[in-house]
């Protein structure tokens, strides 16, 4: 009797969301932060894009918008891109959230009856 192929499927450790963000990456070994995009993101990490000599070993730091601090280590370097592995899990949707709105006051109208007394509307 002859035995079938059996077909083997690579699935991807995480489910990724592809999403276009910037982020400050504090990278061990560099005396200032740098900015990246950030071209998608799992629970387990992200890649990103810019123009810093990162490699793969590297420790990093970052403040995601929606989830907040997050620390982790460079995973791959390849054509400008790169791969962080998260130290903890996040969740990724929280990304999604909007920034939080400004608490500016909205400065209202007076009412005609705070108004100087002598003037008209519409005078």
């Amino acid at each position: 009797m002859i035995a079938e192929p059996k077909i083997v499927r690579i699935k991807r450790q995480a489910e990724r969301d592809s999403l276009f963000l910037t982020a400050t990456l504090q990278v061990q070994g560099l005396a200032s932060p740098i900015t990246v995009r950030v071209r998608n993101l799992s629970n387990g990490g992200m890649m990103i894009d810019g123009n810093a000599l990162l490699m793969p070993g590297q420790s990093v730091e970052t403040d995601l918008r929606g989830i907040g601090p997050v620390t982790g280590m460079i995973a791959w370097v390849e054509a400008g891109r790169a791969g962080v592995a998260f130290d903890d899990m996040v969740d990724p949707k929280m990304a999604r959230t909007p920034a939080a709105k400004s608490d500016q006051t909205i400065l209202k109208a007076p009412k005609l009856s705070d108004r100087r007394p002598g003037l008209k509307p519409g005078s």
